[in-house]
Order: C-alpha cells, then sequence, then structure tokens
C-alpha cells in the first residue's frame, strides 16, 4: 500500500522509547513465568519459547465511547492472557510426569524444545502430501488454538483478499485451500477483491474460481489502473454485519496453521478490541519487535552473482548457503542489486564481534513510516531469517501474548475485523489501513491489536518491491509451499509467464 512518508514528531520518538521499555517487561515477564530459560541483561539471550498464553472471554462493550485522552505506553501486554495461562495446563501431554509439571509451574529451566516429549497436536488424516496440522507450533505456546472449536454463534467466516498480482496469489491459494472448513479450517469460502486489469492476472483469478467451490470474486470499480493508488475504500462495499472476516493482502506467502484460529479466538474472546491482527513478519512496528526479541538472524546480500529462477530448482533451506564473504568496508547500504537475473541472501559467520551490527535490520525503529517500510534490505535479511527459523522448527521466537498498538498505525495485512465494525466505519478512507487502525480506534476507544501466536509472512511493501524482486525470496516461498502445504499442484509458476514470452 502507498504512504506519504511524514517527518519523525516528537511523538513517536517517545513512543519508541517507551515501547522499547515494555518489550523489555515482556521479557522479564516471560522470565517470572515459566521461562525456560534465565533471561540475561542482553536481548541477544534470549533462547527458549515463552509459556502458553491464552485469552480469557470479556463481556462484549458499547459501539461507541470516548476515546482516552492518555495514551498508554507502546505493547501494553494484555493482562488477561496472563492470568489464565496456567488454567489449561490440562491440555498439555498426558504423558508429561506429574514432578515435569511443577516444575514448570515454578519456572524451573525446562530442556530444549526438541528435546521435550512434545504435546500432542490434531493431525491431517488425508494423505495428500502435506504436513500434519499445527506441526510448526508442537510442544511450545498453543494448546489453547489446537482446540479450538469454530465458534457456533458466528454464521460465517470469510477470508476477504485484495486480489492483484498473480504472483504471490499464486502461493496464497494453497494456505486458503488448506484452511477451508471442508479441509479442516475454519473458513467457509474465500471472497476475492478484483483489483486488478492485467490479463495475466485476471487468467489466473478465473482459473482460481473454477479449481474452488468457496471461491467467489467481488468486481468493483478502480479509480485508476494502480490497485494501490485507486484507494481501497470501496472495496468494503458488499461487507455484512454478521460475518466474520479475515481481510488479508494478496502477497501473504506464509500461513501458519494457528494464524486463524487465533486471531479469531482473540476477536471472539475480546470484542472490546476493533481489530486483531496477526503476528506479521515484514511489518514495519513487528519488525523492531522480531528484531528484538532476537528473531532476526544475520544475513547479507551476495554481491557478485545473480542466476535465473527459472533455470535452477529452488530449495527453500537455508542451510545449503555458503557463508558470506565481502570485503571488511562493504556497506549495504551503498550496494545496489544487478537487474540481471535474482540473487540471494547469505548468511555472515556469526563472530563475537559481528552479530547484527552493519546489517540492514538494526536500521529499523517502532514507526509506521520507518525503514522497516521504505527499506527492502530490511525486509530481505526478514525473510531469510524466517526461512532459517522455519527449518529449524524455531518459530516460537516470533511468539508473544498482545500487541497492542496504542492508536499507532498498525498494518492490515492479515487481520480479524467482524462486519458490523466495518459497517460503522462507513465511508470509509482510501487508505483503509489509517482509518481501521488509528481513526476508528481513536473515535470507539476500542484498540488495535496483534495476537503473537501466530505467524503469516508478508512479502513486500510496494516501496520495497523493485529491490525485493530482484532476489529469490518469492520463489523460496513458492518451494516451500510447493513441497509442504499445496496439495495439488500450483496454477501458476514463473514458468507460465515465460512460455508465453518465448
Amino acid at each position: 500500500m502507498s504512504h506519504r512518508i511524514r517527518t519523525y514528531s516528537r511523538k513517536h520518538i517517545v513512543a519508541a522509547g517507551v515501547a522499547f521499555i515494555m518489550l523489555l517487561g515482556l521479557l522479564l515477564w516471560h522470565q517470572q513465568d515459566n521461562f525456560p530459560e534465565r533471561i540475561s541483561s542482553s536481548l541477544d539471550d534470549l533462547k527458549q519459547p515463552p509459556p502458553p498464553l491464552i485469552p480469557d472471554a470479556k463481556d462484549p462493550v458499547p459501539t461507541k465511547r470516548p476515546a482516552p485522552e492518555d495514551k498508554q505506553s507502546q505493547g501494553h501486554k494484555d493482562d488477561q492472557d496472563h492470568k489464565q495461562s496456567q488454567d489449561h495446563k490440562q491440555s498439555q501431554d498426558h504423558k508429561q510426569s506429574q514432578d515435569h509439571k511443577q516444575n514448570q509451574d515454578h519456572g524451573e529451566p525446562q530442556h530444549h524444545a526438541q528435546d521435550d516429549t512434545p504435546e500432542t497436536a490434531p493431525t491431517q488424516n488425508k494423505d495428500d502430501g502435506t504436513k500434519e496440522r499445527f506441526w510448526t507450533s508442537k510442544g511450545h505456546l498453543l494448546p489453547s488454538v489446537w482446540n479450538y472449536e469454530r465458534p457456533k454463534n458466528i454464521s460465517k467466516i470469510m477470508a476477504l483478499v485484495f486480489y492483484g498480482r498473480r504472483q504471490p496469489v499464486s502461493i496464497l491459494d494453497c494456505y486458503l485451500k488448506r484452511n477451508l472448513a471442508k479441509n479442516g479450517g475454519m473458513l467457509d469460502g474465500v471472497i476475492f477483491v478484483e483489483r486488478t486489469s492485467d490479463p495475466k492476472d485476471l487468467d489466473l483469478l478465473r482459473r482460481l474460481e473454477q479449481s474452488e467451490d468457496a471461491y467467489e470474486t467481488w468486481h468493483i470499480e478502480m479509480g485508476d489502473e494502480n490497485q494501490f493508488s485507486s484507494g481501497f475504500g470501496n472495496s468494503y462495499d458488499r461487507i455484512e454485519d454478521d460475518v466474520l472476516y479475515i481481510k488479508i493482502d494478496d502477497d501473504i506467502v506464509f500461513m501458519e496453521d494457528s494464524v486463524i484460529p487465533s486471531i479469531i479466538q482473540k476477536k471472539l474472546d475480546h470484542p472490546e478490541y476493533y481489530v486483531v491482527s496477526a503476528n506479521v513478519v515484514n511489518q514495519p512496528l513487528l519488525s523492531w519487535v522480531h528484531w528484538n526479541l532476537n528473531a532476526v538472524k544475520p544475513y547479507m546480500p551476495e554481491i557478485n552473482r545473480t542466476f535465473s529462477v527459472a533455470d535452477a530448482k529452488m530449495d527453500w533451506r537455508t542451510s545449503g548457503l555458503p557463508t558470506w564473504r565481502g570485503p571488511k568496508d562493504f556497506k549495504v547500504d551503498d550496494w545496489e542489486p544487478s537487474d540481471d537475473g535474482v540473487h540471494r541472501w547469505l548468511p555472515v559467520n556469526q563472530t563475537k564481534d559481528h552479530i547484527l551490527d552493519n546489517t540492514p535490520i538494526e536500521q529499523t525503529e517502532y514507526h509506521p513510516y520507518g525503514r522497516g517500510w521504505t527499506q527492502w534490505k530490511i525486509g530481505a535479511q526478514e525473510h531469510y531469517s524466517f526461512l532459517e527459523n522455519l527449518e529449524k522448527d524455531e518459530l516460537w521466537q516470533y511468539k508473544f501474548g498482545t500487541w497492542d498498538f496504542q492508536y499507532d498505525r498498525m498494518g492490515i495485512q492479515f487481520i480479524a475485523m467482524m462486519g458490523h465494525d466495518i459497517n460503522i466505519a462507513k465511508p470509509i478512507e482510501a487508505d483503509d489501513e489509517n482509518h481501521f487502525s488509528c481513526t476508528m480506534t481513536r473515535e470507539l476507544g476500542r484498540h488495535a491489536v496483534a495476537d503473537g501466536r501466530g505467524l503469516a509472512v508478508h512479502y513486500s511493501f510496494g516501496s520495497q518491491r523493485g529491490g525485493m524482486d530482484k532476489t529469490d525470496i518469492l520463489e523460496r516461498y513458492r518451494a516451500f509451499a510447493r513441497d509442504n502445504i499445496c496439495a495439488s499442484p500450483m496454477l501458476w509458476s514463473p514458468e507460465n509467464d515465460e512460455a508465453e514470452s518465448s
């Protein structure tokens, strides 16, 4: 989505400082309540997953109420999640001994996750080549999400996908089908909001509809051919009050099995929240959180080699990558990729004097218009870090309970909203993100929050795309989905375009 870069105000400088203090509080909370290891004075020592975080239900709140006068500090922790976490121990694996459970309750150190007896999560009972459900979360945060049943008081749960680009949507399609109710997920169907006039994009949209009865398309009028500059307000014209919508950007390229159940659970158990976001990788404010949770790893661009994705058999894993080698005086800010093919990012040897220093992520900040939004190199480092953590089954490094944005602008790449909450916001500004996360939250006094228990990966902002498209990142996510998520061949791949142009 296109945004205007704004000058940093004193409010945002102060907010960033306060957010850092609150993050330290979050880490100290992990330390005193079942966090597996002692947290040292450095954030770099964060090694183990946090305890279960289960929200408790609250009574509905009035539709409108005056917004509070004083803005609270960034990253306020949801106390209800913390208070109720111990009440749900019974959902853990019964094979664990009582002594081990008592040690957990008293905050004594646990073994590393892969050495523990894993908790039992539901699995898929069909032989379609995909991984079992919740495979990334075994032994970690999510017994309550594993056992969460589709709510009976909601008439319909629909994904609302703003469709504009065939390249990422061909990956997203596999995740959407995996999350349909008929396949064991939560979604009754998927609505593609048509926001493109490109014939190749429209051809894939037609084939998507033909491939799945639960898919439908909304045709809308755009102000111009650019889906970003034309505005997004009219994309919500056909919203129904009693439907729960999971609004998803078309360049979401990874969805953890827990991501849809967790934001549905949080939204319905906490109706006082106006909008609930997933835990999104490559979203400016959450990028800062992930950096400080030690989820981001040192990666730098391969500077003297490019290749064609179509000519290579892509492997999504990072373990086979060579160590980065470059000149000692290399400055990533001054480097730009070649237009001839795509390039990789390589892991930096983690010596004591070079961990994340001089890598792009150290420039990110807690600011919605900061470098985490504008700089594609920060996003590239985040993506490669995520793929490393995914391969190692260490996605717990990103997890938290609830992150309250306290009226700051929150990304809406992957959110849960009730239809009536969308309709009371009409007329909706062209900048729907600002309208939902800032304007309406202040008007109603209802916050925008992120639920940290389920991950989604956002490929690229418009301001990042020029550089990001010169990497092999999108095709690594395609390779992962092909190997682990898709139950049938993808409906589009880069070879389709190359075949047409040859």
